[in-house]
């Protein structure tokens, strides 16, 4: 399954070829930035403690790849188990009183009137105890047309650079 993703991924990420036509497979620019504009909203609704947009905007099936609140990877392959990645945002926000704020530094969205995707990089700001931490991450969302909305089917998030570590917990040489 995974070589199966990295093929998908790279033929996706791949410069659409503008002299291939096909009917309903046309890359859309119109339609590539009302999905970049849900992408975005996902990211507001994120900073405001409001998960549920990514929920809400979830295709069935979906499956997720994206770093848990203890920088471990998560694999979320069910509307479940990425329920429970949520959730444990979201205690994480009124628990601990974690505020985030995201940056979104490049998002490339290519979208035909039926499929899309958007590869971003961003940074994230995570406010605790009065103490900030900026994490740079990337993100390949991969989305299709479901009765005139866009749904994400497969979400990764990664970090594009190593997780800083807490100075008391930081091996010395």
């Amino acid at each position: 399954m995974f070589t199966s993703s990295l093929v998908l991924v790279s033929m996706l990420l791949a410069e659409p070829a503008s002299a291939k036509k096909s009917a309903g497979s046309d890359w859309d620019p119109a339609a590539a930035k009302v999905l970049d504009g849900k992408v975005r909203q996902m990211f507001k609704d994120f900073d405001v403690g409001n998960v549920g947009t990514f929920l809400d905007q979830m295709d069935t099936p979906a499956m997720a790849w994206d770093i848990g609140v203890d920088g471990n990877p998560i694999n979320a392959n069910s509307r479940e188990e990425t329920q429970k990645m949520l959730d444990s945002y979201a205690k994480w926000f009124k628990d601990e009183g974690v505020t985030v704020n995201t940056t979104i530094n490049r998002s490339d969205c290519h979208a035909t009137s039926n499929f899309g995707y958007c590869a971003l990089e961003f940074d994230q700001a995570f406010t605790m105890n009065g103490a900030t931490q900026v994490q740079k991450f990337r993100a390949t969302i991969i989305s299709r047309m479901v009765d005139g909305d866009w749904r994400w089917s497969q979400w990764h998030a990664s970090f594009r650079e190593p997780m800083p570590m807490p100075a008391e917990t930081a091996a010395t040489p």
